[in-house]
């Protein structure tokens, strides 16, 4: 697995996604309230193939518990990694309070420790609010998006806090091409 992530959290779901490494296998998210996996929720198996999803695969559960603690792996040919495991806690029902994080503009693949220390504030989610990537892309091609935003999934550090806290994301000009880009960018 390169990396994986969780987002779209709600009370009662959320959304988990992942790229593998190799193409051709079967694989499927597993989701639990605990870290033994002992009551798993399973998505659809899919298989990870870079000309068809760029090896990623995304899974969304939905009649989840609120302000519950879940724990996902990713099962590749029918044995689950669960060594290797991301982490979300769905929101309350109702009217709460949140420990909300904001971030924007790391370079690209950054491995700062900024990620550790917002990591050890334990925020209910993840805002980055843009340029998550610099690739300045310019030309209209799916697998160079791909590959920048691997390299900052990827991180050591980034990928480590992208795995215990879910994410919201906001698009901004390196999001969509090169320096100063919007959506009507044709790459």
């Amino acid at each position: 697995v390169d990396y994986m992530w969780s987002g779209g959290v709600t009370h009662d779901g959320a959304r988990v996604n992942a790229r593998l490494s190799v193409d051709g296998a079967k694989v499927r998210i597993v989701l639990a309230d605990n870290t033994e996996f002992s009551t798993p929720k399973y998505s659809d198996e899919t298989t990870a193939e870079w000309q068809k999803n760029g090896r990623s695969v995304a899974a969304k559960f939905d009649g989840l518990k609120p302000a519950t603690r879940y724990y996902y792996a990713v099962e590749i040919d029918g044995t689950a990694d669960t060594g290797r495991r991301g982490t979300f806690r769905t929101f309350p029902e109702g009217p709460s309070s949140f420990k909300v994080v904001f971030g924007s503009c790391a370079s690209t693949g950054s491995q700062s420790t900024v990620f550790d220390t917002i990591s050890e504030h334990e925020p209910d989610l993840f805002m980055h609010i843009g340029d998550i990537h610099y690739e300045n892309i310019s030309t209209n091609d799916p697998d160079e998006y791909r590959e920048a935003f691997g390299r900052v999934l990827s991180s050591p550090t980034q990928s480590q806090l992208y795995r215990s806290v879910p994410i919201d994301y906001t698009w901004d000009d390196h999001d969509w091409g090169p320096n100063d880009s919007d959506r009507t960018n044709p790459a």
